[in-house]
């Protein structure tokens, strides 16, 4: 078996040929290296004919299933017949590779592919900043906000819709229980995600983040945030009103959640796509040494559980390199750094194929 990017690796067949099973993106082949090139995605995503590369090609630019241009450099070993197509994937479905529009910076977005990760559903990420300023995002969400998912010829944003289509998909019946009951405080939380935690974190973070840039621009943020922001940056007291706000949504999470001695939002028995959302706002508070919960002890033992939950630390080492922005105010080197380095976690893994423009 070779390494191959993907799932699993590929087999070489008896003939010394290696198949490469589909939408996978093989790194490294027999002391081979590839690496991703800058070509734009071709609108033809359909599946790919079989092809062969010589073994004196060198370098040779191939497309793999997904539509994307690689670089292949390898050593004059052995022909190699690379099939391309759709992956077998997950409930005996047939279907591409997912793309996804994100950035460690967005809470939304890592609360998606977090939950791509911890269940080894493999897809492209799209985080390159000059990217996700330019103008295919509007085309795709005339908010100009990420994540934004594509599936096929399927396009869909916001992040709670996002985790409910792959879970019902996907058949994530862990993260998403299918019982009536379940389901409704699940969708419950994620109602309430949007109009009232996100926008009290929001409150308390973003300042600290955008002073970096000078503040809120007009651009992928809604009006409320936005002005949200202002208000608080142009306030006496700017962590102080913040953390008003976030003590009472907290107080309201604690008394209102954790149902039936649960350690879990929504009262189920492991974490689900509310905790997902709910965490990536919460916890980025403690990095940032902007808000402590030890007063909350049902929300400190659940913040606590969520750390086990898979790939938390990749989707996380933003978070991590970024660090407190209290003590010392963040700069765009910082932030710079802090998103390339979180980007770098999370290509290490195999279900990850990161594009550059």
């Amino acid at each position: 078996m070779l390494p191959v990017h993907g799932v699993q690796a590929g087999e070489v067949r008896g003939d010394r040929s290696l198949v490469v099973d589909p939408g996978k993106v093989v790194r490294q082949l027999h002391g081979s290296r590839l690496s991703q090139s800058s070509r734009r995605p071709s609108s033809n995503h359909s599946a790919i004919s079989p092809f062969s590369i010589p073994s004196s090609t060198n370098p040779a630019r191939l497309m793999v299933g997904n539509g994307w241009g690689f670089r292949l450099r390898m050593e004059p070993l052995v022909d190699l017949e690379v099939k391309c197509g759709y992956l077998d994937r997950m409930m005996g479905a047939r279907s591409k590779r997912l793309i996804l529009y994100g950035n460690p910076a967005s809470q939304p977005s890592k609360a998606v592919y977090w939950a791509c990760l911890s269940k080894g559903l493999p897809f492209t990420l799209h985080a390159d900043l000059a990217e996700l300023r330019g103008p295919e995002l509007p085309k795709l969400n005339p908010k100009r906000q990420i994540p934004v998912l594509i599936d096929g010829e399927f396009v869909l944003y916001e992040m709670p819709a996002m985790l409910l289509y792959l879970a019902d998909k996907y058949g994530w019946a862990d993260l998403c229980p299918t019982d009536p009951e379940t389901r409704a405080r699940i969708n419950q939380y994620l109602h309430f995600h949007h109009s009232t935690t996100r926008l009290a974190t929001f409150k308390l973070m973003a300042p600290h983040v955008t002073i970096a840039f000078g503040g809120p621009g007009t651009d992928g943020l809604d009006i409320i945030l936005r002005e949200s922001i202002r208000t608080t940056m142009d306030g006496p007291d700017p962590l102080g009103e913040g953390r008003k706000t976030l003590e009472l949504v907290a107080g309201l999470i604690e008394k209102g959640y954790f149902s039936n001695g649960s350690t879990y939002v929504c009262g189920t028995d492991g974490p689900s796509i509310a905790d997902l959302a709910c965490y990536e706002e919460l916890a980025q508070l403690t990095w940032a040494n902007l808000f402590e919960f030890s007063a909350y002890p049902k929300i400190t033992r659940w913040l606590e559980a969520m750390r086990a939950v898979p790939a938390h630390d990749a989707v996380h080492h933003y978070n991590v390199v970024l660090g407190d922005i209290r003590s010392e105010p963040n700069t765009m080197a910082r932030f710079t750094t802090a998103i390339e380095e979180g980007l770098e976690a999370l290509d290490a893994h195999d279900e990850v194929v990161l594009v550059r423009v």
